[in-house]
């Protein structure tokens, strides 16, 4: 190193190569020179920037600073991980759910229409062997006018009663039977002929032989026809 370049002004400095300039040129180094300021005139400032070399302890300091903020930053990705994690399972477990509410509504709406099926293909049922009675009695009522036929003094009812007469205040004017009436059922609201006390109008569908109310089907209760055909049947 040239000292004629650090110490301009000192020429025997140059040829010096004692360790004691060395280290003070070593010195000079570590140590910059402070700021002089001149009160005679105006204010100047000199600076010398040098590299310091740091310590053994500030160098640990460093390296564990920068260890705790990386663990710091690996902490913080994995709770985002996690995080990331648990709305995909709540998610997953949110859609388990709708299909499973799904699933029970198509059952409910299964279990309803059968139910539905079996209690129509009951009254269907009840309206078969009703049909069937009438017909008996019918047959019984003809093979007792044909065997009374000769008789002058048989008492047989002339009337001609249709069988497809309205029921009104709680009678039936057909010629079915007593037990026949009490087993009538509305095809709309399903109410029993013992359950009807007040005097509604009925009508029955020439074609299935099944009652019905006027005002369930919506009806007047002046309305009556011989060849009514329920809304079913049409």
């Amino acid at each position: 190193m040239d000292q004629s370049l650090l110490n301009p002004g000192d020429k025997s400095s140059a040829n010096d190569d004692s360790p004691r300039s060395v280290a003070a040129v070593v010195q000079s180094f570590l140590n910059p020179v402070p700021e002089i300021e001149d009160s005679s005139g105006p204010s100047t400032s000199k600076r010398i920037t040098t590299t310091r070399m740091i310590t053994s302890q500030e160098f640990v300091d460093q390296m564990q600073e920068r260890e705790e903020k990386k663990r710091e930053e690996e902490e913080l990705k994995a709770q985002r991980k996690r995080e990331r994690e648990e709305k995909k399972v709540e998610k997953s477990r949110l859609s388990e759910e709708k299909k499973r509410q799904a699933a029970e509504k198509r059952r409910l709406a299964e279990e309803k229409k059968r139910l539905a099926l079996e209690q129509k293909e009951n009254q269907k049922g009840k309206q078969v062997k009703r049909r069937n009675t009438r017909k008996r009695n019918k047959q019984i009522v003809e093979d007792n006018n044909l065997s009374d036929v000769d008789d002058p003094n048989s008492e047989m009812d002339k009337e001609n009663v249709d069988p497809r007469a309205d029921i009104n205040g709680g009678r039936q004017s057909t010629t079915a039977s007593q037990e026949e009436e009490e087993d009538a059922l509305c095809g709309k609201c399903a109410r029993s002929f013992l359950h009807d006390f007040r005097g509604e109008k009925w009508i029955r569908c020439s074609n299935c032989e099944i009652w019905y109310h006027n005002k369930c089907l919506g009806l007047r209760d002046s309305f009556f026809s011989l060849t009514f055909i329920c809304p079913d049947c049409k």
